[in-house]
């Protein structure tokens, strides 16, 4: 479980975790560690959907940054 820290804001970074995590949520009990990881996820969500187009897009490069993936 990652994160992206820039411009005094923390955003969830989409690692090797998010699978894990997500099958977690679906089929067994997760621990509260993954609870808060999966509501950071929802806000961060939640925030990109209600950004203007120009701020989503810079949040989107600084958190791919930060991604172990590097999409």
């Amino acid at each position: 479980m990652g994160y992206r820290h820039f411009q005094d804001m923390v955003w969830p970074t989409c690692d090797n975790d998010f699978s894990d995590i997500e099958w977690t949520l679906r089929y067994s009990n997760p621990s509260r560690k993954e609870l808060l990881f999966a509501a950071s996820v929802m806000s961060a969500y939640r925030q990109l959907i209600n950004d203007p187009s120009h701020k989503r897009d810079k949040v989107v490069k600084q958190v791919r940054k930060g991604s172990n993936h590097g999409h």
